[in-house]
């Protein structure tokens, strides 16, 4: 008979229905695209992974799975899993060899019981109401285990080009993405098709290979990109848009970026020009400047001492200049460490190292040395020092009461991301990070305060009052203190206007008119200056004024002069005293921390530093690696991440990984003396080193 009929788009098949695969399926900003369990965060309430699987190095046999083992009623999962996988997954195989079927097929099950899923062990243990309270203890905001994170609906598992879904694609590295597109060979009339957006996703692809983004994979957020990796990725997709006649600002993009990289990264740039457009580049880096068409150098110094146009030609005419950038090109790279270690000398060794794409390597680390960790961007560098090591150690010395005694060494066993770390008993009382993310900083806080100096000038200026008649306290003299700050800003010298969805302005203050104190304060004055005057001085000029100072006890003048001294070794003589830290750089906040450490007085203390040059010249490189040197005289001990060539040369002990970013990373290419790493035959450290040191007798 007639009549209308209604076909669905979806798919029935073995009992499950698979639903249309419409564009909006593959989006996850999309309510049809998005993981009906996370709503497309790829975050969720539900069982975290580190708690289900502690231990990867665990096999089943070993209880890998703490769901199935830490209550009688779940170990017969355990159990049944193990009979009915043992071809697939043999029962004596740690989990960190896993391939990603035999992890998906722990997991998933299918056809198996797995630990998720509609019929998985875990959903099994909530659904009874005597085991129920016990699977919530392995619940926590984390991972959606539906999506795994990848945001993006489960169905879209069950779409694949060339044997892959788009998930497993969003986790892939650029690198592996890139490899992939070769690998696509659709039939006709998809291939057509596809031809022309393939060609596109190879050339962007490309691009981004070229400004040594790699190791980044496709599903990475942009919210945790570094700011170097933000505006290379803005660099490849201008390239890729083909625009000519505009001008582009780059601001230091070799930021993070190892020697190799920077070569990929200048090509890329020379492209973006021949479009034609102009690129104006900040920069220190010496191949840069070395292939600059022109060259503009401000200077002479840092702060009220530059600001000057010192030099603008060629890099053949800037080697006639006299310039600091010039003088640093004429002169020789730096020599080579000659640190020897003892066979008694105390190391750290960290054995077993498997966090992200460490591959179970064993490091050490020599105490009261500068150790610096290079490699290729992506090749675990910071995982080493930052994420496992340094967060590892977080709370030193009170991890002590916890951790077992093993042969004159601290032992600590059974993480996850490591098997063994071994510590001397003797040498480390303090552990501090200096990278970006570990900086705190507060408008409150300014350079006299941080450095130590400001409790000395203020006792010197209440000795000035009182001499004047005044019976001023020292706090008086404080802009934290309300004895003596202006009560309208509250020591700031500025209001804070906020303008709702703009940035808040800052506006002097009306009453003090910046000065940060009440008048009565600013009548008591030091050899001329008020407080307020001394706080507007830089460091080089506070600490010439303090040292021609009269009749002060030695003493004042003696704390003022062994807190600002560290900061003019390091290159900071250009800060002003009453400065505050919110607008310090990160390298300026990161050596302003290490002032306090220059004092003879100091606990040995072991630093993990994340590329202490960024931002730096040549210059400051120089003052930083003799601030470092001074450190470890005074037996401290220094974990440095950094590409920086001239740095490197002047390590103590490198540790290199490698060979490439991404999964590709993670080994260990070499420990040991700098000079013995220049005749390693695969490591682009050597080979960057070799380069920059031809023709040099080592």
């Amino acid at each position: 008979g007639k009549g209308e009929f209604f076909f669905s788009g979806a798919l029935y098949a073995d009992g499950y229905t698979f639903r249309e695969p419409t564009p909006e399926l593959f989006n996850y900003f999309s309510s049809y695209g998005a993981c009906p369990n996370c709503r497309g965060t790829g975050r969720a309430l539900g069982l975290r992974a580190e708690r289900v699987i502690p231990n990867p190095r665990l096999s089943l046999a070993e209880g890998l799975v703490a769901l199935w083992n830490e209550h009688p009623a779940a170990s017969l999962y355990q159990k049944h899993f193990i009979d009915a996988a043992s071809e697939l997954i043999p029962p004596d195989l740690p989990y960190y060899r896993y391939t990603t079927q035999q992890k998906r097929l722990l997991w998933w099950g299918d056809p198996l019981q797995g630990i998720v899923g509609i019929q998985g062990s875990y959903e099994q243990l909530v659904r009874h109401k005597e085991t129920r309270t016990y699977a919530y203890t392995f619940q926590g905001e984390g991972t959606c285990p539906v999506c795994e994170g990848s945001r993006l609906h489960p169905d879209t598992r069950w779409v694949r080009i060339a044997g892959r879904s788009l998930p497993q694609v969003m986790s892939m590295s650029l690198e592996e993405f890139a490899h992939w597109l070769e690998q696509i060979d659709l039939p006709e009339p998809r291939r057509t098709l596809a031809e022309p957006l393939l060609k596109e996703l190879r050339h962007r692809t490309a691009l981004l290979l070229q400004v040594g983004l790699g190791y980044l994979t496709l599903g990475r957020l942009g919210e945790t990109l570094s700011g170097g990796e933000s505006q290379r990725l803005q660099l490849a997709t201008v390239l890729g848009g083909q625009l000519t006649g505009a001008i582009y600002v780059l601001d230091e993009p070799t930021i993070g970026l190892h020697a190799r990289d920077t070569r990929r990264l200048l090509e890329v740039v020379r492209q973006l020009q021949q479009m034609p457009n102009t690129v104006v580049v900040v920069e220190h880096d010496e191949t840069f400047i070395r292939e600059a068409d022109h060259i503009i150098e401000l200077g002479p110094k840092s702060g009220e001492a530059g600001g000057k146009v010192v030099f603008s030609g060629t890099f053949a005419e800037l080697q006639k200049a006299n310039t600091y950038t010039a003088a640093y090109f004429r002169k020789k790279p730096p020599a080579f460490s000659s640190k020897k270690f003892s066979a008694d000398h105390p190391f750290i060794h960290v054995h077993g190292a498997c966090l992200h794409n460490l591959k179970n390597i064993c490091v050490s680390f020599p105490l009261r040395a500068l150790t610096v960790i290079t490699g290729v961007s992506g090749s675990g560098k910071t995982t080493l020092a930052l994420h496992l090591l340094a967060r590892t150690l977080e709370g030193w010395p009170f991890l002590l009461t916890s951790v077992k005694r093993h042969r004159g060494y601290y032992q600590l066993t059974g993480e996850d991301t490591y098997q063994e770390i071994l510590i001397p008993k003797e040498g480390i009382q303090r552990v501090e990070v200096l990278s970006q993310s570990h900086l705190v900083r507060n408008r409150r806080s300014v350079v006299a305060t941080v450095s130590g100096a400001y409790d000395a000038i203020r006792e010197i200026f209440s000795r000035t009052a009182k001499e004047q008649g005044y019976d001023y306290p020292a706090a008086v003299f404080s802009f934290n203190s309300p004895a003596g700050r202006c009560p309208t800003c509250e020591g700031e010298g500025v209001i804070v206007k906020s303008m709702q969805f703009l940035a808040d302005v800052r506006l002097p203050c009306p009453s003090c008119g910046g000065k940060r104190f009440q008048p009565f304060v600013l009548e008591v004055e030091v050899g001329g200056k008020t407080i307020s005057d001394v706080l507007g001085m830089t460091v080089e000029d506070a600490l010439d004024f303090f040292t021609r100072l009269p009749k002060m006890p030695d003493s004042l003048i003696k704390s003022i002069r062994n807190a600002l001294t560290p900061l003019m070794t390091l290159g900071l003589g250009y800060l002003r005293l009453g400065q505050s830290t919110v607008e310090l750089s990160g390298g300026e906040a990161t050596r302003l921390r290490l002032t306090s450490y220059l004092q003879p007085h100091a606990a040995p203390t072991l630093f993990f530093i994340d590329e202490p040059t960024t931002g730096l010249h040549f210059d400051d490189v120089e003052r930083l690696v003799k601030a470092f040197r001074e450190l470890v005289k005074l037996h401290h001990t220094l974990v440095v991440v950094e590409h920086n060539l001239d740095f490197i040369a002047q390590a103590d002990w490198v540790i290199d990984l490698g060979p490439e970013g991404g999964d590709a990373g993670g080994e260990l290419l070499y420990q040991g003396p700098v000079k013995d790493l220049l005749s390693h035959p695969t490591s682009y450290t050597a080979a960057a080193l070799r380069e920059k040191y031809a023709g040099r007798a080592l």
